[in-house]
């Protein structure tokens, strides 16, 4: 019988970590009542988290998306009057992103933020504390990975 290579510690861990993230994501979108990409409602949230500074550039770093992928992205949520794109007034150059009225309110919607907050909360401060650096090792392990 051949041996099978993700019958260990790390594969068990990874399954579990990629089903709790489709979980919260299912949830979220079940309360939403409809499908809401996790990357349209993660590009919100950054944006209006930014308050007009955010580029594609750094929209694209942190989902760890292709600059072609979050252009596309970026380009539906404008064209639903989610967000507005913009010149840099001193940098001509840069493109910079803000939220708009419609794309607050849809925002909220679709992240259903009390819920995010109440799943959260289930965690003590330092359990928190905990997840943030474990995720901030993977991130700049994946990256170590990706830019090698």
């Amino acid at each position: 019988m051949q041996d099978i290579p993700f019958k260990n510690a790390d594969y068990e861990l990874w399954l579990q970590f990629s089903g709790t993230q489709a979980a919260i994501s299912q949830a979220r979108q079940k309360k939403v009542g409809r499908y809401v990409h996790h990357n349209q409602a993660a590009a919100l949230v950054i944006i209006w988290r930014e308050e007009g500074m955010a580029t594609p550039g750094f929209v694209s770093k942190a989902l760890f998306l292709k600059n072609h992928s979050v252009s596309e992205l970026l380009t539906r949520l404008e064209k639903k009057g989610l967000i507005e794109k913009t010149r840099d007034k001193i940098q001509g150059n840069i493109v910079r992103l803000s939220i708009t009225p419609k794309g607050k309110e849809y925002c909220t919607r679709v992240t259903q933020a009390d819920f995010i907050i109440r799943v959260m909360s289930s965690l003590s401060e330092e359990q928190k504390q905990q997840l943030q650096e474990i995720l901030h090792t993977l991130i700049n392990s994946v990256r170590a990975e990706t830019e090698s």
